[in-house]
């Protein structure tokens, strides 16, 4: 008989900032209100805040390419302040854990991919690379399904 089970049916997503900060564990997926106020952020940080610090156009925030491409743009006097709103908002989505500071002590390419990790596992249906690597296909099937 066909079934579902929500408990069962996605494997955890699991985040490893070792050697850099002391996290490896999964990390809890954000409820509606944290993925609202993660995207109201990253559009409030896009559209405004990086505008005035000197990245023109439109940028879609629903793109971890296009976010990646802005940020490239950013007055260097303003990108310390940018990589802590960043990991300030990813933390979040993921209920603190990792929190901000652990966020930040991971190099920057290494910390972006994170980023689109994250935004790709929580909000894309779109299968996204899991380990940098080989596409995944579909959702993060649980062993077995």
């Amino acid at each position: 008989m066909p079934s579902f089970d929500a408990g069962s049916v996605v494997e955890p997503i699991h985040i490893r900032l070792l050697p850099y900060a002391d996290f490896d564990a999964d990390v809890r997926e954000p409820s509606d209100k944290q993925l609202g106020e993660f995207l109201a952020g990253l559009k409030r940080l896009m559209r405004g805040g990086l505008a005035s610090m000197g990245i023109s156009g439109e940028v879609d925030t629903r793109d971890p390419e296009a976010t990646i491409r802005a940020l490239d743009e950013l007055e260097p006097d303003k990108f310390v302040e940018v990589m802590s709103d960043l990991a300030d908002l990813h933390s979040k989505l993921c209920s603190g854990k990792p929190t901000r500071a652990q966020i930040l002590a991971v190099p920057v390419p290494r910390r972006m991919l994170l980023f689109a990790f994250l935004q790709g596992e929580v909000m894309s249906p779109e299968p996204v690379p899991a380990d940098g690597g080989q596409q995944q296909n579909g959702l993060r099937l649980a062993a077995g399904q």
